[in-house]
């Protein structure tokens, strides 16, 4: 009787353990399958702003980052846009999002609509799209602080 239990006892951990193994390959599964096959394309642009005094506006046109020159702190704006260009066979999705000190001075525009904080947005095969990034300067920045950030834009396959 008592080899018996032992042996039950053995059977269920080795279940337990063919579980543990299931689940864990399956997630990994998934995980792979999301890196390597919807998510196409990582692009990541280096953004600044100097943050000036009222009626000083300059521009800085160099192309190793999204410059937005500079911006008085009165409550002004700049923008630049971005033309998205789906050159894959598929329907992308493409997420953008920033990062860093700038990242909630930044209003996205496309499509006729505003967003914040993250444009979504679709690309059919061949679509071009423009969209509009307005940085707005908070009222409490620092005048003379060159502030900085990153925009990701991430193209993924849109499976229906």
């Amino acid at each position: 009787m008592r080899s018996m239990v032992v042996e039950m006892e053995v059977t269920n951990k080795k279940i337990g353990l063919l579980f543990i193994l299931i689940f864990l390959i399956g997630i990994s599964g998934a995980l792979l399958f999301n890196y390597y096959y919807l998510i196409t394309e990582v692009v990541i642009f280096e953004m600044d702003v100097n943050v000036s005094l009222p009626n000083q506006v300059g521009f800085n046109l160099d192309k190793d980052k999204m410059h937005f020159g500079e911006v008085p702190i009165s409550g002004s704006s700049g923008f630049r846009t971005i033309t998205l260009e789906n050159e894959y066979d598929d329907t992308m999705k493409v997420i953008m999002n920033a990062e860093g000190e700038i990242e909630d001075w930044l209003v996205y525009e496309a499509d006729n609509q505003t967003y914040n904080g993250k444009l979504i947005t679709f690309l059919e095969p061949g679509e071009k799209k423009d969209v509009k990034i307005t940085l707005d300067v908070p009222w409490d920045a620092t005048v003379g602080k060159l502030y900085e950030g990153e925009l990701m834009i991430l193209w993924k396959k849109e499976i229906i």
